[in-house]
């Protein structure tokens, strides 16, 4: 599977003019430190960049609540009501339906520009490529992104050969394009779309 999704990036990079592509399978180890995703709300990042009751809303669903985890912290009724109500708000699901947002060490950090926002980079073709990633000025190379694609398989993490990439299916690969064209937007950077 590693070989699959180093080709399958390379490829993909190369059409769009991105190079030196790496990627490998990354699940990191969380230690359970009192939260079912192993991370104290206190130390998530998932929800900053929002306001107001888009955030209140976030963080109840990603942070307190952890409707994100196999354990959560409310019930399934609960937990679609606050993820209904955050779609209803901003036009998407809650961010950390992106699983490398607690998987992929840094991912969320570069997506809220702690290194530097750029541009936009991608590549969509409709209904066999949807990519995307975000330039950073830190490490142009660290590329945070999110691919769904028939035939190149679905992953999200870093383009660009700057670090990891896990695979996810097909739902987690449209809540984290959601998430990085979220990101981008707040930035100011407008990404490709559909033609």
């Amino acid at each position: 599977m590693k070989t699959h999704l180093t080709l399958s990036l390379a490829l993909l990079l190369a059409c769009t003019g991105i190079a030196n592509a790496q990627a490998t399978n990354h699940f990191a180890n969380s230690t359970n430190r009192g939260t079912p995703d192993g991370i104290p709300p206190s130390e998530e990042a998932v929800c900053d960049g929002l306001t107001g009751a888009a955030h209140g809303l976030c963080t109840a669903y990603c942070e307190a609540m952890d409707c994100d985890s196999g354990s959560p912290q409310a019930s399934q009724t609960a937990c679609n009501k606050v993820g209904n109500k955050f779609e209803q708000i901003t036009g998407g699901r809650p961010p950390c339906g992106c699983p490398c947002v607690g998987r992929v060490e840094g991912y969320i950090e570069a997506l809220n520009g702690d290194f530097g926002l750029v541009s936009c980079a991608g590549f969509v073709a409709p209904p066999f490529i949807d990519f995307v990633a975000l330039v950073t000025a830190e490490d142009p190379a660290r590329q945070p992104g999110a691919q769904a694609s028939g035939f190149l398989g679905n992953f999200c993490g870093f383009a660009g050969g700057g670090g990891d990439a896990l695979m996810i299916t097909d739902q987690e690969a449209q809540s984290c394009l959601a998430l990085v064209r979220q990101k981008a937007a707040e930035a100011g950077l407008t990404c490709p779309t559909a033609p």
